[in-house]
């Protein structure tokens, strides 16, 4: 099974510092993810997305041109 380049992101308080996975196998929604702190969030949505600089990731460790998934993160 093949790593899949995703985005992870929440709009919580509590895990916005959170340093999150950058790769991930075959995430769906209701998965659990975990962050390099050991806490754990559920995934709420899944987005497909492409990197190119409109998006403002350019700055981040993925390349323009990268197609990636976005997912956005619950607390469990």
């Amino acid at each position: 099974m093949e790593l899949i380049k995703v985005r992870c992101h929440t709009n919580l308080d509590e895990g916005h510092r959170e340093e999150w996975p950058t790769h991930l196998y075959n995430p769906k929604v209701g998965d659990f993810v975990r962050a390099k702190s050991g806490r754990t969030f559920k995934i709420h949505r899944i987005t497909h997305l492409y990197n190119d600089t409109a998006l403002g990731l350019a700055h981040t460790q993925y390349n323009v041109g990268d197609v990636m998934l976005e997912i956005e993160l619950y607390h469990k």
